[in-house]
């Protein structure tokens, strides 16, 4: 995969301690003990409108998707009930440090500077960005990109989505291009502005991408769906010093992938999550060989 950037544009995002000394600064903050979830026999997540990982039915309001059935799943035999409290890429660090949810389940990345902010539950998974254009200026104009780069040229619109790891990175690298930040609850919105012409390029997560091609096959490419741009641990988190609770999550986190929650929630949302990847484990046999009992 293309690291030449790894990180880099991930680590771009000190905006995230802002919005957590914003968050601090509007009001006392009381974290919740993990006695106090277990006492309360609830646990307040924080997550957002982000298919297949959290989806929200238009019409009932009905939550689905693999993160919300497989958390619902390990923690119906512990009797703690989640309570699902929506928010934004913008908004679930202060919602956080003010106390409003225990943790954001979302899905965000964790990096060296984030943690300065707040703290990381061990990786879930890990993603890739892409850069979707229209097929007719990815054989046009836009042929052989090679990297982020090379969309920073004078009369290119690109969109990413607003309080994004890219949309801040591009903020503050490119010189030429015209960034727009998309905000709203609907993750394709930056391939809708492409789609209708206001943009040129949408910066965006490869997984979202994926779908957005997969749903406009004639109309979008991704020019980097073979090889996908930073790819970058994406964990939980939670509010700084709060050690209980963090191992409880990470014990979670780990049951959920040795015990193949994550593979069982997700199969029958595979087909969309294209640039949504996992280490591959590599059992052994302390034993070796020896057959136990000759």
């Amino acid at each position: 995969m293309n690291n030449v950037r790894t990180l880099m544009m991930k680590g771009a995002m000190l905006f995230m301690a802002l919005g957590a000394l914003i968050g601090a600064l509007s009001g006392p903050a009381t974290a919740r003990e993990l006695d106090d979830i277990i006492n309360s026999k609830e646990i307040r997540l924080g997550w957002l409108n982000y298919p297949p990982l959290m989806i929200r039915d238009p019409k009932t309001g009905a939550l689905s998707g693999f993160y919300i059935e497989s958390i619902e799943a390990v923690l119906a035999p512990l009797k703690i009930k989640p309570v699902w409290v929506e928010q934004t890429w913008g908004t679930f660090a202060a919602a956080l440090q003010s106390d409003q949810i225990d943790a954001f389940i979302g899905g965000s990345f964790a990096t060296p500077q984030r943690s300065l902010a707040l703290s990381f539950t061990r990786p879930v998974a890990f993603m890739g960005s892409g850069v979707l254009v229209r097929k007719a200026d990815a054989e046009g104009r836009f042929k052989g990109a090679k990297t982020i780069m090379d969309f920073d040229k004078d009369g290119v619109t690109i969109v990413s989505p607003l309080g994004s790891a890219g949309h801040d990175w591009l903020k503050g690298h490119f010189k030429h291009a015209k960034v727009v930040g998309v905000e709203g609850t609907n993750q394709s919105q930056g391939s809708l502005e492409l789609l209708a012409g206001r943009a040129d390029a949408n910066y965006i997560d490869a997984f979202i991408g994926a779908g957005d091609v997969h749903a406009h096959p004639n109309e979008l490419v991704d020019m980097f769906a073979e090889d996908p741009l930073d790819v970058a641990p994406i964990a939980w988190a939670i509010k700084r010093k709060e050690p209980d609770l963090l191992v409880f999550l990470n014990t979670m986190v780990e049951y959920m992938d040795t015990a193949g929650i994550w593979l069982e929630y997700e199969g029958k949302y595979k087909d969309q999550l294209g640039g949504y990847f996992h280490l591959k484990r590599n059992y052994f046999s302390v034993a070796g060989q020896t057959q136990i009992g000759k």
